[in-house]
C-alpha cells in the first residue's frame, strides 16, 4: 500500500493513494468554473482530439484516455514548473 505523508505546519498527515485521489478529483471539481488555467481548455482538446485518429476515442477503452489525460497534464505541469515558461496570449 502506498502511502503519502504531508509535513505541514510542524504536522503530519497520511492519506492513502485513495485519500489523495479523492481530495484531488474533489478539489479539481470544485476549482473547475473559477480556474483561470483552464481558460484555454477548449483549445487544448481539439488539438487532443485532432492529434489521435478518427475513431480512436470511440474504440479505445476509458481507462486508455484517463491514463492520456493524466500524463498529459503530469507532463504539462512539470514543463511549465521545471522551465522558465513564459505564457503570451494574442489575438489572432
Amino acid at each position: 500500500m502506498v502511502k503519502y505523508t504531508l509535513s505541514t505546519s510542524g504536522k503530519d498527515i497520511e492519506l492513502s493513494r485513495k485519500d489523495l485521489l479523492e481530495v484531488l478529483l474533489q478539489t479539481a471539481d470544485t476549482n473547475i468554473p473559477n480556474n483561470e488555467s483552464l481558460v484555454e481548455l477548449e483549445d487544448f482538446l481539439s488539438i487532443i482530439y485532432s492529434t489521435f485518429p478518427k475513431g480512436f476515442f470511440l474504440e479505445n477503452p476509458a481507462s486508455h484516455m484517463f491514463k492520456i489525460y493524466f500524463l498529459v497534464g503530469f507532463y504539462y505541469s512539470s514543463f511549465i514548473n521545471k522551465n522558465d515558461v513564459r505564457i503570451t496570449t494574442t489575438k489572432e
